[in-house]
């Protein structure tokens, strides 16, 4: 029988390893003399004469548990790793420089510089032993530095309506996302898909790569799997991310609002009940759970199993760090959850996790830390851009947050902009110069951008517009997963948003968030949303609304206001038109 198999697997194998929740990496071969990546790192390469060695892998990473279990168990390999190398060895998820720098590389990462920090070699995947020695052998008689892709600027020759041409043309309109092998929701591109639904091609996408994608949700204890591979839906990896379960929490949920799909919807609420009960943490959420309950070992099996077979061999450890990034993503994710099911439970945890940020992580100058707990100061540009998107939501449905959204962006402008005139990936800390990712920039420009219109602070809109006339525009649309962001940052640093205005007497919230929840369902996310009281009028909102009703919405530009909206039918017929 299947679970007798299992359970010979599993008792088999069961003294080689133990659940780990510290968020390190495993670790197992106490021959090899890991150390953390810092400056004394090559400070003893130097000493020492030798090379220095990075693995960089995760807690939930399969390969990386393979690599562990074959290649550095091995006392060949122990021995001559301890011979020519200073040895370093970091967790991605810890370490947003490195995550930063390598994120395209994937996990296990290798990387062999000299004691002046230049890289000699990179390595990506499992490596086998022998492969492996042969390399670094290599590397250590020719100790040649790699050259570095120089940054460039670059301008697009192409409209908005050409970009979204050039999307329609590069997706894969058989097995639905992209023509890449591996498959997964990619957040930015379904949205698109979303916003242009009544294009019958991209909606018949759309709903190919949703429906597909349920093959990604664990049958059983729901959750999403991070990926698939070899260009099919069907070849599950099954660690489960809390940023991945972010991404189809809020893709599902904007789906079922657009298309009126209610099992969308139910698996979106699935995949956050998974959350809770597998990563909560009072009103925060642990990063990740890893996809073997023995490292290193094939899970297919046991996520094929019952859940009764299941239980009797084991759950997959949690890596119990909780990092802002990934749970300021689940915060947004939470409010279109609320905004797709109407359930303000949804609303309620994702105003209780921007409390417990506010009250639990270090903080410099209105930007988050890394990581809760650390008392080590990681400022990273991906967890302060992801924060910004959630408490802009969460600000616009509630009218409060604890952070000030102004603060945090000159901040951010300040501590991130680099000599090269775009934003780096971190502030200090790294005895590795600080990556510039160009794709982490480009979703800079929009969130800057809705920020400037959000706060009224324009430097705030010509800083996002000059750090896109610095970017590599025409390497950037070569990718196709980069298409809707260029799309959008074309619309949206040329036009300005629609400001919806609920006029309120303080005691029709009820209405209000209706209108909002209306508004994020919608096709256009480029509005903003602001309830305000009579009382509140500055001189030119007393002559655009006094003497208005309370209860009424009116959509704004600069040198427009729509007719008097009373309710969610009239806002229907504007957003239908508009």
């Amino acid at each position: 029988m299947k679970t007798n198999n299992l359970l010979f697997i599993f008792f088999l194998l069961l003294s080689c390893s133990e659940p780990n929740k510290s968020g390190e990496i495993e670790d197992t071969q106490l021959e090899i003399e890991w150390k953390a990546l810092d400056q004394t790192i090559f400070d003893d390469a130097e000493k020492e004469h030798k090379l220095v060695l990075l693995d960089i892998g995760a807690n939930w990473c399969h390969w990386c548990h393979v690599m562990d279990e074959k290649t550095y168990a091995d006392p060949a390999v122990q021995e001559f790793l301890n011979e020519h190398f200073i040895l370093a060895r970091e967790d991605q998820d810890s370490r947003p420089d490195l995550y930063a720098k390598y994120r395209t590389w994937g996990w296990p990462a290798i990387i062999v510089f000299n004691k002046d920090k230049e890289e000699l070699l990179r390595l990506k995947g499992y490596q086998e032993k022998n492969k492996f020695l042969d390399k670094l052998q290599e590397v250590i008689d020719n100790p040649k530095p790699l050259s570095d892709n120089a940054i460039t600027q670059s301008s697009l020759n192409a409209d908005a309506s050409e970009l979204l041409r050039k999307f329609i043309q590069r997706i894969d309109h058989q097995k639905g996302m992209y023509h890449q092998n591996h498959k997964y929701i990619e957040p930015y591109g379904v949205a698109l898909g979303i916003q242009h639904y009544n294009n019958d091609s991209l909606k018949k996408w759309t709903d190919l790569t949703i429906r597909n994608s349920y093959a990604l949700v664990d049958p059983i204890w729901s959750g999403a799997y991070q990926y698939s591979t070899r260009k099919s839906w069907n070849n599950q990896h099954y660690e489960k991310l809390l940023r991945v379960q972010a991404n189809y929490m809020m893709t599902y949920a904007k789906y079922a609002a657009k298309a009126g799909d209610k099992k969308a919807l139910e698996i979106a609420e699935g995949i956050y009940n998974y959350c809770v009960t597998y990563l909560r943490q009072g009103s925060a959420f642990y990063n990740s759970q890893n996809a073997d309950v023995i490292p290193g070992s094939d899970s297919k099996a046991y996520y094929e199993s019952s859940e009764s077979e299941r239980l009797e061999i084991g759950v997959p450890s949690i890596d119990e760090s909780i990092y802002t990034k990934e749970n300021m993503m689940l915060g947004k994710a939470l409010i279109y959850l609320w905004a797709a099911s109407g359930k303000d439970t949804y609303l309620k945890d994702a105003v209780e996790l921007e409390s417990y940020f506010y009250d639990n992580i270090l903080q410099v100058s209105g930007l988050f830390n890394r990581q809760v707990g650390a008392d080590q100061i990681i400022l990273s540009l991906d967890d302060n851009l992801k924060a910004l998107e959630f408490l802009m939501l969460l600000y616009q449905a509630t009218g409060k947050i604890s952070s000030d959204l102004t603060l945090m962006g000159k901040t951010l402008i300040q501590k991130f902009d680099s000599e090269k005139g775009l934003l780096a990936s971190i502030t200090a800390g790294s005895p590795l110069s600080a990556a510039v990712v160009q794709k982490t920039n480009l979703e800079a420009v929009l969130t800057l951008n809705l920020l400037g219109h959000l706060t009224d602070e324009k430097l705030f809109i010509d800083y996002a517009k000059e750090l896109y006339s610095k970017l590599d525009q025409q390497q950037l649309a070569k990718i196709t997963s980069n298409l809707p962001l260029l799309y959008r940052a074309q619309i949206e640093l040329n036009e300005e948003p629609y400001h919806a205005v609920f006029i309120s007497d303080g005691k029709d919230q009820i209405q209000a968030l209706s209108f909002y929840r209306q508004i994020l369902c919608g096709s256009n996310s480029y509005i903003l949303f602001e309830s305000i009281q009579p009382k509140d009028f500055n001189e030119e909102q007393k002559m655009l609304y006094g003497g208005t009703s309370s209860g009424t919405l009116f959509m704004c530009t600069s040198n427009f206001c729509s007719a008097p909206i009373r309710d969610n039918l009239g806002l229907q017929e504007f957003l239908d038109s508009n």
